[in-house]
């Protein structure tokens, strides 16, 4: 604790310091506005996600249904989509094309319209395939989402979604091949009752094959509610509820189980510049029943213009879902004996500043507390998820953005955690390495734009003995506008061909290419 102050304070002195550095820098530029419309990137799931996201919780498996859209039912129809702030009367189409090594290919194609002032639509479909880069393993993946926006009356947004995912693939350690389905619906409404006040639910579904020698069948249905009530100008309060019910079936055995879900908060200014957000979370699953029972804070002080310092304690309770006992490279088998992940301390001390216009980041020292963590351990020929009774982690998260000019941006992300096993001290957590350093360089000078980043990760565990050593790799990707209308990109994986592993069994000592198009009208 002591170490966590000086190095507190050591770095809250650099950033007055180079406040003042920047103190006689120029005004601030004016925000550039953006276009009232811009479809989403549409993330092409069966793509390599196995890497570490830096910066992050990086939580293995987390407590919301598949379809992520689900959320933005609960938002103003401003933010599900921008096509209504102001309305457009044009269709707005985006389509990308790459083929690279390994005979791999994506391709992407999305459509929005705005009809009239108060309906847009967007949909959308992707394929991504590869075949030889192990030997033996292929992987197919075709994709499609539907959305539909409705504002029958001034203050009521309505929002439709579905989606699908077909996926079959074939595994280097493995002669079965591998299918599963997805498909997703999804009904949001959000009515503003006065300003600064709204009141908004959904209703979701998912149903979830998996098809090996054994098939497992998911079905899921639930409904959220949140409500957004505004006390007075500067005090917010915030209610929600959920609840869901998983149908899980295996191999014959059929399991069904329920997750209950309430949260209140309210956030607030106390004083000039001093802002809380005090609130009580409950959460329980059914069949074995788990609840837990926990208050969360925040407080917020901004100690100069743009800087400020905060303590966060949020403490969590996560469910494992059917579809997300798989990942997307390889089959880690299907348990339905893991136990929900209890976070049940967690403090987080930090500090945010936007020192002018071209230095902007933020730094956080955390301590926290598992019960039942969730890991993915290797065994050699196929992955499992596991519960690890009491895990204790602590470390530092920071992340810093600096434009040089107006056409160079440089970034860094870095993670720092220290995770052991309370029980077994020799025992190590799979796939938590210490270190983790991820730095990107933008340089773009129209028409020609390009993209280096490097990433570093130090030896981390695969299972509770066994480690997979350090590795860097370089990655690049070159764009050249054509029209407005029309781009032209390159992207290079691992460019210095270093030998690495990021999963067991899955060794890599080459590199990879893309190339592809994209337009846009």
């Amino acid at each position: 604790m002591f170490k966590r102050k000086i190095i507190l304070f050591i770095g809250i002195s650099i950033f007055l310091f180079l406040c003042r550095l920047y103190a006689g820098a120029e005004e601030e530029k004016p925000i550039e506005e953006k276009p009232a419309f811009e479809l989403p990137e549409v993330v092409i799931i069966g793509e390599d996600q196995s890497r570490v996201t830096v910066g992050g919780e990086r939580q293995p498996l987390i407590d919301q249904p598949f379809l992520k859209k689900v959320e933005l039912g609960m938002e103003p129809m401003a933010k599900i989509s921008p096509l209504s702030f102001p309305p457009r009367k044009e269709g707005i189409i985006d389509f990308s094309f790459a083929y690279g090594s390994f005979d791999a290919l994506k391709a992407n194609l999305s459509y929005g319209r705005q009809i009239g002032d108060r309906t847009y639509y967007l949909l959308g479909i992707g394929k991504y395939m590869t075949d030889g880069e192990f030997p033996g393993r292929r992987y197919n993946q075709d994709s499609a989402f539907l959305e539909w926006g409705f504002k029958p009356v001034e203050k009521l947004d309505l929002k439709i979604a579905t989606s699908g995912l077909l996926k079959d693939y074939r595994l280097s350690n493995s002669a079965i091949t591998q299918k599963a389905d997805l498909f997703n619906v999804e009904l949001g409404a959000e009515g503003r009752i006065r300003e600064g006040s709204s009141l908004g639910c959904q209703f979701f579904g998912q149903i979830a094959n998996l098809k090996n020698n054994d098939k497992a069948k998911s079905e899921i249905g639930g409904t959220r509610l949140q409500a957004r009530i505004g006390l007075t100008e500067r005090n917010l309060l915030n209610l929600e509820a959920q609840l869901y019910q998983e149908s899980l079936r295996l191999g014959g055995d059929r399991r069904r189980y329920s997750i209950r879900y309430i949260s209140v908060s309210d956030e607030f200014l106390l004083f000039d510049k001093l802002w809380v957000n005090v609130g009580l979370e409950y959460k329980e699953k059914s069949k074995p029943f788990t609840s837990f029972f926990y208050p969360t804070g925040r407080v917020s002080y901004e100690l100069i213009p743009n800087f400020n310092l905060w303590v966060r304690y949020r403490p969590e309770m996560t469910v494992p879902l059917f579809d997300e006992l798989y990942v997307d490279s390889d089959y880690t088998d299907v348990n339905l004996d893991l136990l929900p992940q209890k976070r049940k301390f967690s403090l987080e001390e930090g500090m945010e500043y936007k020192l002018s216009e071209n230095l902007y980041g933020n730094i956080s020292f955390f301590q926290r507390k598992f019960r039942n963590f969730i890991a993915l351990s290797d065994n050699g020929s196929t992955g499992s998820w596991q519960n690890i009774s009491n895990v204790f982690s602590e470390g530092v998260e920071a992340s810093f953005v600096y434009n040089f000019a107006e056409n160079f941006t440089q970034n860094l992300s870095y993670l720092y955690e220290r995770i052991e096993d309370e029980d077994q001290e020799n025992e190590k957590v799979p796939y938590r390495p210490i270190h983790s350093l991820k730095i990107s360089s933008l340089y773009s000078y129209e028409p020609l734009s390009v993209v280096l980043s490097i990433l570093m990760q130090s030896e981390r565990y695969y299972n509770r003995s066994d480690s997979l050593p350090f590795y860097w790799t370089v990655e690049t990707e070159i764009s050249y506008t054509v029209t407005k209308q029309f781009l032209l990109f390159v992207q290079g994986e691992n460019l210095l061909q270093e030998k690495y592993a990021d999963r067991f069994g899955y060794p890599l000592d080459h590199s990879k290419f893309f190339a592809g198009l994209r337009l846009k009208w």
